[in-house]
């Protein structure tokens, strides 16, 4: 069976030559790594770093530095994320890295991750046109595959195993990860952003939050601190960080714990449990 799934060795070289006609046009750098026209899969996949987390049942990830004119940093990503076997492609732009407004050249930076969050979308989009398989496509069949009750908003009441709050800026990943989890039995609520998981924290009680590093207007870290000089019983709430970031303990120690992505389901789910159990026996 292939590494990736159903992702060919076509696939990925398609993938490739959409991202490089989209970002550089017919005037392709010579230094950036190559993709072989009629290699095998596990030939590519040699050719790409393998950013699988060393944890165990962690998604696979693999990315393709292949940059930009003017971010250099640029990745094509091709990864497995909460469905066992089910691989996508993605653009790593970065733009949803937190920039601190007190930098200097914040102005500078804003405009950078502005643009890149367009080349990702023309990427991804043309992607989408190809017919290769992205996020935007699992989202869609998971909702068609559970009909209503995976539709934003609609976390479902009466017999629950709790109720969950889920807090990330990825649009496509906060809606499948919602719907999995409601399958798997959860009451859960959505908030696209710091700000507004803090607005749903302070209206309704959760019995655990999900909460990514990388968010605009209140990023996980700062929203995590918010919640921790409450001064009633939500200041204890478990919460738990998402990142692909390796961030050092120092600037994590408030979170109950961490969940590097990409992660599959059964590790989701898994987490979950711990850190609600966990929360129990301290309480």
């Amino acid at each position: 069976m292939s590494p990736c799934g159903e992702v060919s060795a076509r696939d990925l070289e398609e993938a490739v030559a959409i991202y490089l006609r989209q970002v550089y046009g017919g005037c392709v750098p010579e230094s950036l790594p190559k993709i072989v026209t009629g290699a095998t899969i596990e030939e590519h996949l040699r050719a790409l770093r393998d950013e699988t987390c060393p944890y165990d049942g962690a998604a696979r990830r693999w990315t393709l530095r292949l940059g930009c004119s003017y971010y250099p940093f640029m990745k094509l990503v091709l990864q497995e994320h909460l469905l066992p076997g089910r691989f996508y492609f993605s653009v790593d732009t970065h733009d949803q890295f937190v920039v601190p407004e007190h930098l200097p050249d914040f102005a500078e930076w804003r405009v950078v991750l502005d643009r890149n969050r367009l080349v990702r979308s023309a990427i991804e989009g043309e992607w989408e046109q190809a017919g290769l398989p992205t996020g935007a496509r699992l989202r869609r069949e998971l909702l068609c595959r559970l009909g209503s009750q995976g539709r934003r908003g609609g976390a479902r009441r009466g017999t629950s195993l709790g109720r969950l709050l889920i807090a990330d800026d990825d649009e496509d990943l906060l809606v499948c990860t919602a719907i999995l989890l409601r399958e798997a039995g959860y009451d859960v609520v959505e908030a696209s952003d710091g700000e507004a998981a803090w607005q749903a924290l302070d209206s309704e009680p959760f019995d655990l939050v999900l909460v990514d590093y990388e968010m605009p207007r209140l990023d996980g870290l700062s929203l995590i601190e918010r919640v921790r000089q409450r001064d009633d019983a939500r200041a204890a709430l478990p919460i738990v960080l998402t990142t692909l970031a390796k961030l050092p303990s120092e600037r994590t120690f408030r979170a109950s714990g961490e969940l590097p992505k990409p992660y599959a389901r059964a590790g989701l789910l898994r987490a979950i449990e711990r850190f609600r159990s966990a929360a129990a026996r301290s309480a």
